[in-house]
């Protein structure tokens, strides 16, 4: 089962509730409220987190005749990507044989000093 974006769940269901998603392109960076002819306060900016917004049908209209509002278009639903495996070819590893006694007591024992010549 796929999971459900919530963006993809309200464009679906946007119109049946008298919603709509509108962008706001005025100039404003700070958050400022708007109050629509409904009564309802939205608030919004040019920050991508204010920018987009959900609306009465009803002050959608009266906002968007205006300059600083548009109709946006849904919000894009991301598509599942599907991963493909990757098989890779595995190289033979060989381990070198373990040191012989020999070699280790060799490596481990102190360097003998020689005296020098005079």
């Amino acid at each position: 089962m796929q999971p459900v974006r919530l963006a993809q769940v309200l464009d679906q269901g946007a119109s049946g509730i008298g919603m709509v998603r509108v962008e706001y392109v005025g100039r404003r960076m700070a958050t400022v409220t708007y109050t629509g002819p409904t009564g309802k306060q939205y608030q919004v900016s040019r920050s991508p987190t204010r920018k987009y917004i959900w609306m009465n049908e009803r002050d959608a209209r009266y906002f968007c005749g205006g300059t600083e509002f548009r109709r946006a278009t849904p919000a894009p639903v991301a598509q599942p990507t599907v991963q493909t495996p990757v098989v890779e070819k595995v190289r033979e590893m060989t381990t070198p044989p373990p040191p012989t006694v020999k070699e280790v007591v060799k490596e481990t024992a102190p360097k003998k000093r020689g005296r020098k010549a005079k």
